[in-house]
């Protein structure tokens, strides 16, 4: 969220006080979303995008939006269509599908994946 709404590229020193950040970070959703076992499904019928992993399930649309996760809702979720149709999301929601992923477990599983090393 430090990134997110500015406070780490003043504190940094990248920008000075003052001065708009004209561009937020995003990253694509699909890469992410996959490597914690989401799967992207397009409902027929109506044509919605859809996160789905085991029984949580998020209907991905364009726009600012809550997010439900571990059953706390977190506002302010950015979700944009790229160039190339993919979907791009504010860090945040990276960060949501890993808590909603792993839940109270969370720090334990992290700390894991960080001092695993390579194979």
């Amino acid at each position: 969220m430090s990134i997110e709404h500015g406070h780490f590229y003043y504190d940094s020193g990248l920008v000075k006080p003052g001065e708009v950040i004209a561009t937020r970070m995003m990253l694509p959703l699909i890469p992410y979303a996959a490597a914690l076992g989401y799967e992207l499904r397009k409902d027929k019928q109506s044509g919605e995008a859809m996160l789905v992993r085991d029984d949580y399930q998020w209907v991905v649309t364009p726009g600012e939006h809550t997010l439900s996760v571990c059953g706390t809702p977190y506002e302010d979720i950015r979700v944009e269509i790229g160039r190339e149709g993919e979907f791009r999301v504010s860090l945040s929601v990276i960060a949501m599908l890993i808590a909603e992923r792993y839940g109270e477990d969370m720090a334990r599983y992290l700390s894991e994946m960080l001092t695993r090393g390579p194979a």
